[in-house]
């Protein structure tokens, strides 16, 4: 089942400086500086949240994350709701069961590659299995 028409409830955004190029509804992670946000690109670096529903397209730009609440993401695989999401190289949301990854939170509805899901951000290390 896609992950069209998925109603959510999201928490105001913080603003933050771009590193970068960021996407909409793409998993964010800390930026070289305080205040600062880049687009994720792998479960090994602290997230930060998902970006808002307009993207950046340079490094100084202010860009919109949700750090806590439901958000769309992007999803980049096969996920099922309850799944713990992590990033991509792209910052998209892809499914993790290694103890250790840094996850952005949970997915609230099931999906494949290029659909719009929807994640509780709740950013945190993966305990062990």
């Amino acid at each position: 089942m896609a992950a069209s028409g998925n109603q959510v409830k999201t928490t105001p955004p913080e603003t933050f400086v771009s590193d970068g190029a960021i996407g909409a509804y793409r998993i964010v992670k800390f930026g070289a500086e305080d205040g600062t946000a880049a687009i994720a690109s792998a479960a090994t670096a602290p997230l930060l949240g998902v970006s808002g529903e307009v993207g950046v397209d340079a490094a100084e730009k202010r860009i919109d994350v949700h750090t806590s609440g439901g958000q769309r993401v992007y999803y980049g695989g096969t996920v099922t709701r309850g799944d713990d999401l992590t990033s991509d190289a792209n910052g998209a949301a892809v499914v993790t069961t290694t103890a250790g990854n840094h996850i952005v939170g949970r997915a609230r509805i099931s999906g494949v590659a290029g659909d719009l899901g929807t994640v509780e951000i709740r950013p945190c290390v993966r305990g062990g299995a």
